[in-house]
């Protein structure tokens, strides 16, 4: 039987929401640093981002509905 899988995450690794122009803050917590991962412009969209389409805040995979056309 394989080992089970770690994901094990160091503390300069942790995504903070700050863009290269330092544009964005430090966000002490609480978060879900796999989501962040997942999403890093979440916080801070990059510029070119025109804002029409609001950033989704949960996954569609745990949605309790079903979503259809």
């Amino acid at each position: 039987m394989s080992e089970p899988f770690e994901f094990r995450i160091t503390a300069d690794e942790i995504p903070e929401p700050i863009r290269e122009d330092g544009a964005g803050a430090t966000d002490p917590g609480p978060r879900d640093i796999l989501r962040a991962l997942e999403n890093p412009n979440m916080l801070v969209p990059p510029e070119t981002d025109a804002g029409t389409v609001p950033n989704l805040r949960f996954s569609f995979s745990i949605n309790p509905l079903p979503s259809f056309p």
